[in-house]
């Protein structure tokens, strides 16, 4: 097995400790809990995730990932209904 220098294993180790924590996997439990529980508001309110939204905003469009799974476009022409089922006007 090669010797691999301590400075070449740094960049290796960022990298799979931001994965880790991007992941959701390095969050306090907590903060998970949180994070499932507003999503779940989210998803019975308007149909989308908490994700669907900030995709649907970033791309200007009605975007929601779950419609991958059936095949269909993930993002919809048109702009996005972020306030759609909550009574906001």
């Amino acid at each position: 097995m090669p010797d691999i220098p301590a400075s070449g294993m740094r960049p290796f180790i960022i990298l799979i400790l931001s994965s880790i924590m991007l992941g959701g996997c390095g969050l306090p439990v907590a903060v998970q809990i949180a994070s499932l529980a507003i999503d779940g508001i989210s998803l019975v309110s308007t149909g989308k995730t908490t994700t669907d939204h900030a995709l649907s905003t970033a791309a200007n469009s009605d975007c929601a990932l779950h419609r991958s799974l059936k095949g269909e476009d993930i993002c919809r022409d048109g702009s996005p209904d972020l306030a759609e089922g909550t009574g906001a006007q």
